[in-house]
């Protein structure tokens, strides 16, 4: 769908045609009188993701210097809220201009798409009369150079009604050029919708005087550190001059510009915009201190003077974008010299995408929260262990994007897998069955396909659907995706995913680096990089069947993951159970900060357990139990069992032996099966640690089975009560069938 967030559906409509509960029409003054003005209320992710649509359709697209910006307030509610189109040739800000905006009716009852003047800043220099004044001259003249709109359905008259008393909402009244109305009750097709949008967009180009724009081109501008600090001149500068060397003729005023520092640890800093075309002057006084090589600024030399508009909190770093699919091409990239760079389209598209202005919040408490209520508002809920689920779900994913659900069917272990990939936005997750037949890699990864003719010499690729997705992925680094693996033993892993689990492990290069072509076929990127790595923001959640007909994991793939157990206890049946509905997407800023965190090797240790020394100290005591019985782990365990015990602490976790509880059953007890010659000792020896974590005695290594029986503890509640309750059931299962793993 398209425009469809602005129609009025009932919240469950709303879900399936745009992945929101509510759309503005319907929910704006609902959200509105509970006073939550703010990010995190429902109404702005909605706008948001408006915004985000309207941004990729043709009708901006197409139109290089046009900007989509929209507000519902600053601090306050806005009685009118608005989604804006602003040409940067005419002005920036609503204030002042002329633009396109879409106005809604403060009672909600329909919106305008209009072609309308600035209000604030005549108003303010004016005041208010003289202003309005101003504001209907000005539209009756453009209303002259405008009537071919007529024939469009839109109205050129002063009869626009946003239901408001409010002095804007009135001002914007006298503003309007021309206007279209759509009621609440019949928002036409997203086809007319769009098509209305460029009619009144070419009477923009029209009032501009070019009614086919020139397309902008976009550059990256380098510094060498060793000769520029541009890091210090960012903090203080909000506007510079900068040398040009290279594309003299091509660069203009009101160009977008990257700015990158240069080095191994260098990338893009800022965004900027130049102010004039290139020109004979000299460095600004207050540029000079940051100059390093004080000759090579000296004096009057051609350079460009440009806008700082954006200093990047986390700046993309050259190493993150010479593994990225489209930029790593980029010929500041290959290229040790220069000052300019020119960007291909494709480039800077690419580039939008990654310095997205959205704030990132790595707050992993309120992500669970978030999560968890979600999961609730879709009817799905695990009872009294719902947020200690959804905390242990979330934190595993945080730790290691692979992550396994097991368990009984029908207990949830699909949906919560499914529910998660919802929240992380429309288009984000992928469920895929597997089949029997999945014998080799190319179920994952596709092949060449010999039949098609080549181009350039350059064969076209059957891509799968998985593969497709996640080449999409790739292409959208600084959003999570979600693989959803349905009953992924129904195959054997080994063969059709070790690759993806090597790439996932190692971040070598493992995936095609194809593109779509203009044909609609799949066919590698010309250029010496045949393959791209796994993508870091792709998590894989595998869902286990539990059958004859099924295959057992390997070592190789349950130390990759963290494996859970879903089992229904009675306090989740309920007589008001209800049928799952879709998940609305989470807020994009705690989407973001997830992976964020997700993607930080570093994470645990700037934020350690509390109780990190206590839980390393019982993890060696439990590797120094199981290697009695050739059953050790190794450093990847002991890595991600400490990553995970901070990650479950910050997502509210406030016991250091619940995480050691969770690791035990979700990293250790999955490893385990035998037969009962060979198990049984280990299962006691583990149900022994779960009551005293504490290292074996000597005694223990004979047989242990004489110290302690699962099946008969001790009195006392056993210090991991979740892991015991497995051993407990696993020893059973072993004596009954003398043989057991943790599926069993």
């Amino acid at each position: 769908m398209t425009l469809t967030i602005l129609r009025a559906y009932s919240p469950s409509q709303a879900v399936q045609s745009f992945g929101s509960t509510a759309k503005i029409l319907a929910n704006y003054n609902k959200v509105r009188s509970n006073g939550e003005f703010g990010r995190e209320n429902d109404i702005w992710p909605i706008f948001e993701s408006a915004q985000q649509i309207l941004e990729s359709s043709m009708a901006v697209k197409n139109r290089a210097t046009l900007n989509v910006n929209w507000s519902i307030g600053k601090g306050n509610w806005a009685h009118v809220p608005w989604i804006a189109f602003l040409d940067s040739r005419e002005t920036k800000t609503t204030r002042e201009g002329i633009y396109c905006v879409y106005l809604f009716r403060e009672d909600m009852s329909g919106i305008y798409l209009t072609f309308n003047q600035g209000v604030t800043t005549l108003i303010e220099e004016q005041g208010r009369k003289t202003a309005e004044e101003t504001l209907k001259s000005k539209a009756t003249e453009l209303r002259e150079r405008s009537r071919y709109l007529l024939k469009e359905g839109f109205q050129l008259d002063d009869e626009i009604d946003l239901r408001t008393e409010k002095s804007l909402g009135t001002a914007y009244e006298k503003s309007t050029i021309a206007y279209k109305f759509y009621p609440q009750d019949s928002i036409p097709s997203d086809e007319e919708l769009l098509q209305n949008l460029d009619t009144v967009l070419k009477a923009y180009d029209d009032y501009l005087g070019d009614s086919k724009p020139e397309k902008r081109k976009e550059w990256v501008f380098q510094a060498n550190p060793k000769k520029y600090n541009l890091k210090g001149a960012l903090q203080e500068l909000k506007q510079k001059t900068w040398l040009v060397s290279q594309h003299k003729e091509d660069i203009r005023k009101g160009e977008k510009v990257y700015l990158w520092e240069s080095g191994p640890e260098g990338g893009i800093v800022a965004v900027a915009r130049t102010l004039t075309d290139p020109l004979m002057m000299e460095a600004d006084r207050a540029e000079q201190k940051y100059q390093i090589d004080t000759e090579k600024f000296s004096g009057e030399r051609l350079r460009v003077r440009i806008d700082i508009e954006k200093v990047l909190e986390k700046p993309l770093k050259r190493a993150e974008l010479e593994t990225h699919p489209v930029l790593s091409s980029m010929a500041v990239i290959k290229s040790f010299t220069g000052s300019n760079f020119a960007l291909t389209e494709e480039e800077a598209e690419a580039l939008e995408r990654l310095i997205a202005g959205v704030e990132v919040k790595a707050d992993l408490l309120e992500i669970c929260q978030s999560f968890s209520s979600a999961l609730r508002n879709s009817h799905i809920s695990f009872g009294s262990r719902h947020d200690e689920l959804v905390r242990a779900f979330v934190a595993s994913l945080a730790t290691k994007r692979f992550v396994i659900l097991t368990g009984l069917s029908g207990s949830g272990k699909t949906q919560i897998a499914i529910k998660f990939g919802e929240w992380l936005g429309d288009g984000k997750c992928l469920v895929v069955p597997v089949r029997p037949d999945w014998t080799g890699s190319e179920a994952i990864f596709g092949y060449e396909d010999a039949i098609q003719p080549l181009k350039d010499g350059r064969r076209a690729w059957h891509v799968t659907e998985v593969l497709g997705f996640m080449i999409k992925a790739a292409h959208d680094p600084q959003n999570p995706y979600v693989l959803v693996l349905d009953e992924m033993n129904l195959a054997h892993v080994e063969r059709y995913f070790a690759d993806a689990l090597s790439g996932m492990e190692s971040m070598k290069d493992c995936l095609p680096n194809l593109q779509e072509e203009m044909d609609k076929q799949w066919r590698l990127v010309p250029n010496p990089r045949e393959k791209i790595p796994f993508p870091g923001n792709l998590f894989i959640v595998g869902t286990v069947n539990v059958d004859e007909t099924t295959y057992m994991f390997s070592p190789k793939v349950l130390d990759r993951a963290n494996t859970f157990e879903f089992r229904v206890g009675a306090d989740e049946l309920s007589e008001n159970a209800r049928k799952p509905v879709p998940c609305p997407p989470g807020p994009q800023a705690l989407r973001r900060g997830f992976l964020r965190i997700a993607t930080d090797d570093g994470w645990h240790l700037n934020n350690p357990a509390s109780g990190l020394t206590s839980f390393t100290e019982r993890l060696g005591n439990l590797h120094r139990l199981l290697s009695l019985a050739n059953f050790e782990f190794g450093h990847r365990v002991f890595y991600e069992a400490i990553r995970f015990a901070a990650m479950h602490e910050a997502a509210g976790g406030s016991d250091v032996d619940k995480a050691l509880d969770l690791q035990v059953m979700q990293k250790i007890l999955p490893r385990l099966h035998g037969s009962r010659r060979r198990l049984e000792p280990t299962l006691c020896l583990v149900g022994k640690f779960c009551f005293d974590l504490a290292a074996p005695k000597n005694s223990e290594s004979k047989d242990p089975r004489t110290l302690f029986d699962p099946l008969s503890p001790p009195a006392g509640e056993p210090k991991l009560p979740l892991s015991f309750d497995k051993v407990r059931r696993m020893t059973q299962s072993l004596r009954a069938n003398q043989f057991t793993s943790f599926t069993d």
